[in-house]
């Protein structure tokens, strides 16, 4: 017997109404568990609720309620970054929800195949820009080691869970094939998921937002070199810090870090500096500066938008969708993922579709997520996807200060 949680075309308007509420609880439920709980395997609810649904407005308000809830802590956070903006912050909170469960709603009458689309399309260039909360990060929880195959079997059990015309025997079969291809992933996945590399470390901080005084940045940047220096000198061979932790990048950043790089290139030691750079004509790069044993620059490629990435401003830091954010050090091919970049499907698959990287480094900056679930939301991105292509991950954050 089929169960049936739309109401019929002749039903009640209040019906139709309760219809409507228990599908938006739903999603914001699931949302809810997943990412603020951590029961990330209950993001299988989706396509279940997709399966019962009955047409444009349902899918509509299940997605919607997922994507608002799952990021109910943005309008608080958009407070603190922009000093007392929060009535932005609910606007854009509500058209971020609202834009990305659109291809849901427009993509339901095709069925299971419509939901496949959804998945992509907000994954993918350009929605895929602010696609965070993918359901489709699930896929790290249920194939890790897989890499991009995960993504395909993960699209594969949301297609058998979704798709109404697939009965009895079929349905179950192809169930079961997952659920074990599932298992023997999870028992085969390296045991070396989200440890550290020998000797490879992340620096976390508690510095916050960059000062604006000089003398406080200063002071600031004396406090995390005598961190680089303890390190290097207990031996570590790779130091990662966090994204923007020393602001700008000048000719005169190299004088005031000449004693840290060179005892980098004398211990054979790489450090990666959190830093920005001005490209000139108003444009900047958000990038990790790369000195000692190993030098050069691997800049983000997608930088946060609005509070960073304008593309129709004059002021702006520069994206570079194409890039594949991958750079060879202490003789190992890595991925590098630059905070904003941690909550997106989009950059670190490019990263593993364009080279074999051997390890994932991400680089944050959280100094405007105190008393929010943004910084565990985003740990738990980066780790799903570290988990999904079987990669150790190196972390370095910055927090704010006290915290």
């Amino acid at each position: 017997m089929q169960i049936k949680l739309a109401a019929a075309p002749n039903a009640t308007p209040l019906l139709n109404v309760i219809v409507m509420i228990l599908f938006f609880m739903v999603g914001s439920l699931t949302a809810i568990a997943a990412w603020h709980y951590g029961m990330i395997w209950l993001l299988l609810m989706l396509p279940l609720a997709w399966r019962y649904s009955r047409g444009a407005v349902s899918a509509y308000l299940l997605m919607a309620g997922y994507f608002l809830f799952g990021a109910y802590d943005f309008p608080r956070v958009f407070d603190v970054f922009f000093h007392g903006e929060q009535g932005w912050g609910i606007v854009i909170w509500l058209l971020h929800g609202l834009l990305l469960s659109l291809p849901y709603a427009l993509s339901r009458r095709y069925g299971a195949y419509g939901l496949m689309a959804a998945l992509l399309v907000t994954v993918l260039p350009p929605l895929g820009t602010i696609g965070w909360l993918s359901p489709l990060l699930v896929a790290g929880d249920l194939f890790p080691g897989f890499g991009i195959a995960g993504y395909a079997a993960c699209m594969l059990v949301f297609f058998t869970i979704s798709d109404s015309s697939l009965k009895g025997n079929a349905s179950r079969n192809l169930l079961t094939a997952l659920l074990l291809a599932s298992i023997y992933c999870n028992a085969t996945a390296p045991v070396f998921i989200n440890n550290r590399l020998p000797l490879w470390f992340g620096q976390n901080t508690y510095l916050g937002n960059y000062p604006q005084d000089a003398v406080e940045g200063f002071e600031r940047q004396l406090r995390l070199m005598r961190q680089v220096d303890a390190a290097l000198r207990d031996g570590a061979r790779l130091i990662l810090l966090p994204e923007a932790i020393v602001d700008q990048w000048v000719p005169a950043s190299e004088y005031w870090w000449e004693k840290e790089i060179d005892l980098a290139r004398m211990k054979k030691a790489t450090l990666l500096i959190g830093a920005t750079l001005y490209e000139g004509r108003g444009h900047w790069i958000d990038a990790l500066v790369v000195r000692g044993a190993d030098t050069g620059l691997v800049r983000a490629r997608i930088p946060a938008p609005i509070g960073m990435w304008n593309p129709f401003s004059a002021h702006t830091f520069d994206a570079d969708m194409t890039g594949s954010g991958v750079i060879r050090l202490q003789g190992r091919t890595v991925a590098v993922s630059l905070c904003y970049e941690d909550t997106l499907v989009y950059p670190m698959a490019l990263s593993f579709l364009m080279d074999h990287p051997q390890a994932i480094l991400s680089s944050a900056n959280n100094w405007f997520g105190a008393d929010t679930d943004e910084p565990a939301l985003q740990k738990l991105s980066i780790v799903l996807q570290a988990r999904l292509y079987g990669v150790p991950l190196i972390r370095a954050l910055n927090l704010p200060s006290g915290s």
